[in-house]
């Protein structure tokens, strides 16, 4: 009887609902067992490190001298000046004859300004170096030597050296101021240590002592003579005054515009006449317009300004090239020739 009750009331006794806040929480993070041995070394492997180098420092000055400026002058945006007072920059450059900008530098160079009557008067030379090839786009650099008939003291330095077999030839190139004439015998001399070569700039020889002049080619190394240099010859005579007097000139290609070429050379001095001054231009752009490439179109030019100036005054004057270049002439057609093709080709119309 008594179990019979503890069993109701054991029944009749509120149950307690298990909750699971009460419970123990679930463990849902990942875990973080150890790494393998060399693991974190081979992630520190795999990253760059960025390394920062020290950078020197450089004066202002040297900053200015590295900053490339272009020789190349674009005017198809500017208009010519209506005044007579103008900022030059914001123009197109003034286009003078060849005597009206002669008589400008003489002006200049009076005892009264400048005083330097006897000037050097130089001339720069522009041109465009494309070539409209595929393979060869530019035309390389090159180095001539002019002859002209008004020579004149160019103060430079130009000692030759010559190789011949003739005794008479020798003789006059001696008298002209040639520092070595050799033969055979000299070149053998030379090579066997028992002659010095004497400072030089050219060297020029006749092709029949060609052959023998090439045992001692390692000590002429590029200046050896050669028909692309002009060096190379049977009138030895006239290629020594051709390099003594000859006006000097090196087309020059810009670094960053590739398309441009420039050449700075002195044409003569001042106390020369203007005639003479201006043949030895026309002669030295006559040379230049020779290195156009046969795949440029005839009607485009070659060489585009000329300027002529004279130190120290920083002026330059742009000439007139139509008086001073020989366009190519265009080709004739006889306007009888024109009809009989039109006849031709309308009588192929009408039968077909």
């Amino acid at each position: 009887m008594f179990a019979f009750r503890g069993l109701i009331s054991s029944l009749s006794a509120p149950i307690n609902v298990f909750s699971i806040s009460e419970s123990a929480s679930f463990h849902t993070a990942s875990v973080f067992y150890a790494a393998r041995k060399g693991t974190r070394a081979r992630k520190e492997a795999k990253k760059t490190r960025v390394e920062i180098k020290k950078v020197a420092w450089t004066p202002d000055s040297k900053k200015k001298k590295d900053i490339h400026v272009s020789r190349k002058v674009d005017e198809s945006n500017l208009e010519y000046p209506e005044d007579d007072v103008f900022m030059q920059k914001d123009y197109k450059l003034r286009i003078f004859q060849f005597q009206e900008a002669l008589a400008g530098i003489r002006e200049t160079h009076h005892p009264t300004m400048y005083n330097l009557p006897n000037a050097f008067v130089g001339a720069t030379v522009e041109i465009s170096t494309t070539t409209h090839q595929k393979k060869v786009k530019y035309i390389d650099p090159w180095t001539h030597i002019v002859e002209v008939e008004n020579t004149f003291d160019h103060g430079e330095d130009r000692s030759i050296i010559a190789f011949c077999k003739e005794h008479e030839i020798a003789a006059q190139l001696q008298d002209m101021g040639v520092a070595l004439v050799g033969d055979v015998s000299t070149i053998k001399g030379i090579e066997r240590g028992l002659v010095t070569l004497p400072t030089f700039e050219y060297v020029i020889c006749n092709p029949k002592i060609l052959a023998d002049l090439m045992h001692i080619r390692g000590l002429l190394k590029k200046k050896i003579p050669a028909l692309k240099n002009n060096t190379l010859g049977v009138d030895l005579v006239g290629i020594t005054k051709r390099l003594q007097s000859g006006i000097k000139y090196s087309m020059k290609k810009d670094t960053k515009d590739q398309d441009f070429g420039y050449s700075d050379f002195i044409i003569g001095r001042l106390n020369m006449s203007t005639e003479q001054l201006e043949n030895n231009l026309k002669r030295v752009l006559q040379d230049i317009n020779s290195m156009k490439p046969n795949s440029k179109p005839h009607d485009e030019d070659f060489i585009t300004r000329i300027l002529l100036w004279s130190d120290p005054s920083p002026e330059k004057m742009k000439l007139d090239m139509d008086n001073l270049i020989e366009k190519p002439k265009a080709k004739v057609v006889d306007d009888e020739s024109d009809g009989e093709e039109e006849e031709q080709v309308a009588a192929k119309a009408e039968g077909a």
